[in-house]
């Protein structure tokens, strides 16, 4: 998919009401930057300037995470989360509008919007136990349930896209030497806790939704959807939850379609 197979649906819904080039990407734990490499590239052959922001150890506890994403924005820069950073992002965004400046954008990919699935509710709660979430929170042992059939081969359309060396780059800030034990146990904490999506009537939203994730569906996003205000749902065809990572182009033309070029020069078809 590129951008004129996107053009329809982008020119129809919400839009920044200015044209941006500036991103700033994240992607929450396991996962860090990396997993937006190809995006960014493809964004960058579009003209834009993106750069990775990192939820990470030295940003403190998750409770801090959102202001200090908040605080590492420029003003007209547009806030392209993934996954376990959606509650992050919403959060930065939900500050913006208190705060009078709300964001010039928002993307949203493929995560906790208002839901929790199975696999976080019962990690964080197992997390939640001192013993036990230091002993499932071992690099090696996550390493090795991430690049197994059970892990993210699942969250693919081709599981050999997610073998054992890409899942050791996309989570090594997470998972790598040195990493933080007990910060990935509170990461993955406070990833199994619920929480209301904000309403953000004046912070223009994509929901870049894969159509086929086992994790998060559709009707996650349409529910945010609904919840949001300025908002628009617009689906991968046969994209899975790691979208972002397999069908890149898709996913960076679509963000090119939305934000980044001038609302009168995209023209619905006929």
């Amino acid at each position: 998919m590129g951008v004129d197979q996107g053009q329809d649906v982008i020119a129809a819904g919400p839009r920044p009401a200015r044209r941006l080039q500036r991103a700033a990407l994240v992607a929450g734990p396991p996962f860090d930057g990396a997993l937006w490499a190809h995006a960014a590239k493809r964004l960058g052959q579009h003209g834009w300037v993106a750069r990775v922001l990192e939820l990470g150890p030295e940003g403190g506890a998750p409770s801090g995470w959102a202001a200090g994403l908040r605080a590492a924005l420029a003003p007209d820069e547009l806030l392209v989360a993934h996954g376990a950073a959606l509650r992050f992002a919403l959060r930065a965004a939900a500050a913006a509008e208190v705060e009078g400046a709300p964001l010039p954008g928002l993307v949203l990919c493929n995560g906790a919007a208002g839901a929790v699935d199975p696999v976080s509710r019962a990690l964080g709660a197992a997390c939640a136990r001192p013993g036990l979430g230091r002993l499932l929170c071992r690099p090696a042992l996550l390493q090795r349930y991430l690049w197994s059939s059970l892990g993210l081969r699942r969250a693919v359309v081709n599981p050999y896209v997610m073998e054992r060396d890409r899942v050791v780059a996309v989570t090594s800030r997470w998972l790598g030497a040195g990493a933080s034990t007990s910060a990935l146990a509170a990461a993955l904490v406070e990833g199994g806790v619920v929480e209301a999506v904000p309403a953000l009537p004046r912070t223009p939203v994509l929901l870049l939704w894969g159509d086929e994730d086992p994790l998060f569906p559709p009707a996650v996003a349409e529910a945010a959807r609904a919840a949001l205000g300025q908002a628009l749902h617009h689906r991968i065809a046969g994209g899975q939850h790691l979208h972002i990572e397999e069908r890149p182009w898709a996913a960076a033309d679509l963000i090119h379609a939305w934000a980044g070029v001038e609302p009168a020069s995209i023209v619905p078809r006929g």
